[in-house]
């Protein structure tokens, strides 16, 4: 009896030695996992904040590029606003990255001093002294300066996605600030399809009229817009409010299949996506613009021109802008994609067309081409020119758009057509696959 008491009780110890192994385990267990959860999150926060100082370091050199440009004192102000914002968002990412104190040190010193700099330069247009020629050769030099630290952080970028760098094995790499003689390299990584490709940001389609049409006059309409393309099917014609009263619908082709809206009202193309590849470039830029200025006529788009485009695996996107009177008229955009395949059109985005497309009743400039040329600066040489109308936070403005060059870069200036305001500065891109502009 006393033998089998002690078999008990060391069964019963066993049991609770195991009972409390298997407990120890499950806490260890839940404790790694959460220490797993916490450290994917910590990294996924230091990628945000990797990839938005990649970002802040384009806009930093940007706008550091457009204060030798602009000759106007409110745009100025305005650009050293931003640039201070910036730089001071950048220290605060910068911050968060696990670099050690060494790396980081003159980075941090870098965007604090940029931050500082251009809230003293801001200032002293407030008080009404104007940026002198040292501040102007001092703002290039801090453009450059923002470039090189951006394309040190690109340099390791790929090996941060591959996992052959881990955001801990970062902080032993050095940080490179620009502070040496070696040459720039320009990444437009802030690219655009055009001037104003966004538009106008309203709910109002001022450009829509004609009878509301119903799912199967969609259906219809969808059908004859693929007529070339032998429609074999119609599907999933869905009602939908977004940005407007439109119908959705999926177009099975020979080419491929095709998601179309059509506009409630009027039954008017709102866009049109491909849901295939394009192989092959058989077509040149040149002959796939005309294909596309044809299917915009065709179309009952009016007149329209192209301005800036962008090649990619085989698909040319260009936008076209109305033209009324001769007058470019940024807002009423359509973004279209043309096959260089076979030149066919694979791609609409209208939104801004019938957002905006009305007829303009005042187009008739109060100041000359030559007057409003008085209020470029002198150290810029103008190689083209053009009215225009550019879209403003609110409303618009009948505008000269003037192509600048400074040395090797080119800039569109947009001063207004009535009061001389310099209204917008972009810079111009010219790339083999395209003619784009950096906001």
């Amino acid at each position: 009896m006393h033998t089998l008491k002690k078999y008990l009780n060391a069964n019963l110890i066993i049991g609770i030695l195991a009972a409390l192994c298997v407990v120890l385990g499950v806490l260890s267990w839940q404790q790694s996992v959460r220490a797993e959860e916490a450290n994917t999150q910590l990294n996924s926060l230091r990628y945000k904040s990797f990839y938005e100082t990649l970002d802040l370091m384009d806009n930093l050199q940007l706008n550091l590029e457009k204060l030798n440009i602009t000759s106007s004192r409110t745009q100025e102000q305005a650009l050293l606003s931003d640039i201070a914002r910036q730089a001071d968002n950048a220290q605060e990412n910068l911050s968060s990255l696990p670099i050690s104190q060494q790396n980081l040190s003159d980075a941090l010193k870098f965007v604090n001093q940029l931050s500082d700099y251009s809230q003293v330069l801001g200032e002293g247009i407030s008080s009404g002294r104007p940026l002198s020629q040292d501040d102007q050769l001092n703002l290039l030099n801090l453009a450059q300066r923002c470039q090189k630290l951006g394309d040190a952080l690109r340099e390791i970028e790929p090996q941060l996605l591959s996992g052959e760098l881990s955001f801990q094995e970062l902080g032993a790499e050095p940080v490179a600030t620009g502070q040496d003689d070696e040459e720039s390299v320009d990444y437009p990584t802030l690219i655009y399809d055009g001037p104003f490709s966004d538009g106008q940001d309203n709910r109002s389609f001022r450009g829509l009229s004609g009878e509301a049409i119903n799912a199967g006059q969609a259906a219809q309409i969808a059908q004859e817009l693929l007529a070339d393309r032998q429609v074999s099917q119609v599907s999933q014609v869905e009602e939908m409010d977004v940005p407007v009263e439109n119908y959705d619908l999926d177009v099975t082709t020979q080419q491929g299949s095709f998601s179309i809206s059509l506009t409630q009202t009027g039954g008017k193309l709102l866009y049109m996506l491909p849901n295939f590849s394009v192989e092959g470039e058989n077509l040149s830029i040149e002959q796939c613009i005309e294909a596309g200025q044809r299917f915009l006529s065709e179309h009952g788009f009016g007149e329209m021109q192209a301005s800036y485009y962008k090649k990619l695996e085989g698909i040319l996107t260009v936008n076209y802008a109305a033209v009324q009177q001769g007058v470019l008229l940024y807002p009423d955009l359509v973004k279209v994609q043309i096959s260089m395949a076979d030149g066919s059109i694979i791609g609409i985005e209208a939104a801004n067309y019938w957002r905006n497309h009305v007829t303009r009743t005042s187009l008739i400039p109060s100041l000359s081409m030559d007057q409003a040329q008085e209020y470029i600066s002198d150290r810029l040489d103008v190689t083209a020119s053009r009215l225009c109308i550019i879209p403003l936070n609110s409303g618009e403005a009948l505008c000269y758009e003037f192509e600048v060059a400074l040395d090797d870069a080119r800039y569109l200036m947009y001063i207004d057509a009535n009061d001389g305001r310099e209204r917008r500065l972009l810079k111009r891109i010219s790339e083999p696959d395209g003619e784009l502009v950096m906001g």
